[in-house]
């Protein structure tokens, strides 16, 4: 094990030392992952849909059967052009997925991220965190793929 002593991150694993009686005494990390987290959000730079459509396409989109169930963001479609924040309900093709909820404004070339709903997980992680105690801890988030 590596300490380092300015608490700065190496290789995911932050420490901060503190003296006691001489030795020292790292903070807990806690991964995300440890708690079921997928961390698989996807982004995609040329989303369309149209206004009142459940049919979103994305030419480079590489959509699986996986993908439905996944939350979704579109840049743009959603009232007054706001993102539109739904679900995947059904994929037609690799470009092509149904959305759960209509699209309220239209827009191509939109921004578009999509992956599991990982709130659960980050909130099982962030429980354990806040109950590590003296020393505290750190909730590791690492970067999606």
């Amino acid at each position: 094990c590596r300490y380092i002593t300015d608490g700065t991150s190496w290789d995911g694993f932050d420490v901060t030392l503190k003296g006691v009686s001489g030795t020292y005494a790292p903070v807990r990390t806690f991964d995300v992952k440890s708690y079921g987290a997928k961390g698989d959000v996807q982004i995609l730079l040329d989303g369309a849909i149209s206004n009142g459509s459940h049919t979103l396409v994305n030419a480079s989109g590489n959509y699986t059967s996986a993908d439905v169930g996944k939350i979704v963001a579109v840049a743009g479609a959603g009232t007054s052009g706001a993102p539109l924040i739904t679900t995947i309900s059904g994929q037609s093709s690799a470009t092509t997925v149904t959305l759960t909820a209509a699209a309220a404004t239209a827009v191509t070339a939109a921004e578009t991220q999509y992956g599991t709903d990982d709130t659960t997980a980050v909130h099982a992680c962030s429980a354990a965190a806040g109950a590590a105690g003296a020393g505290g801890a750190t909730i590791y988030v690492p970067a999606s793929r």
